[in-house]
Formats: structure tokens, sequence, C-alpha cells
């Protein structure tokens, strides 16, 4: 199911869905107090967190502030990479496949290309 074009306030329901998920499962499986409890814990927490990386992939673009050049990353790359906030919205600390620069990439919006 693709969430572009539907309003910046998809990114808020999948960040609470991830949430209430993590705190649900930590309620249920951390309060067995065994260890395959937290083991089943930690892969719901991981695999909650992979589908909220997948859909901010498939979501936004990176603008290079060296050469303005847009590009996509993969969500290996969206999981791994340095990202913050700041004045001018978001951005993450990428290597630009068009001039080879490592910058902070400003977080573009797909649908507004």
């Amino acid at each position: 199911m693709s969430t572009q074009g539907k309003g910046p306030w998809w990114g808020w329901i999948y960040l609470a869905g991830f949430v209430a998920v993590a705190a649900a499962g930590g309620i249920v499986f951390l309060g067995t107090h065994t260890v395959a409890g937290v083991i089943a814990w930690i892969v719901l927490v991981l695999g909650a967190l992979l589908l909220l990386v997948g859909w901010h992939a498939r979501t936004y673009a990176y603008r290079c502030p060296n050469c303005a050049q847009e590009f996509e990353i993969s969500l290996w790359t969206d999981l791994i990479s340095p990202h913050g906030w700041g004045k001018r919205g978001g951005w993450k600390y990428l290597c630009c496949p068009h001039c080879g620069r490592r910058a902070r990439a400003t977080v573009v919006p797909k649908g507004t290309r």
C-alpha cells in the first residue's frame, strides 16, 4: 500500500503504530520474565522498525546540498545512516551518487519532486 499523496499525517500514524506495538509487546512479552519473552519482544520491535523504515524509504528522497540532485536510498541505507533535524528540516548524512561528496542531504517528499 502506497501512502504517497495521502498527507503528511500518515507518517505520524506509522510512528504511533510503531510505539503502540513496541509498548504492547513490551507489556505482554517482558511481563513473562523469561528469556523467550525478551527475544520475542526484540523480534517484534525489529520487525516493526523495519516496516517503519521501509515506509520512510518508499516515501522520501534526498537532495544533495552540493549539486542539488535528488536521489533515493535503499532501506538498509535509510536504517543505518546518521540523521537529524535542523532549522531547515530533516537531513541524513549520505554520499551523493551524482557528485560523490558526503554531506547532509535534505529530506524531500517524493510526491513533491
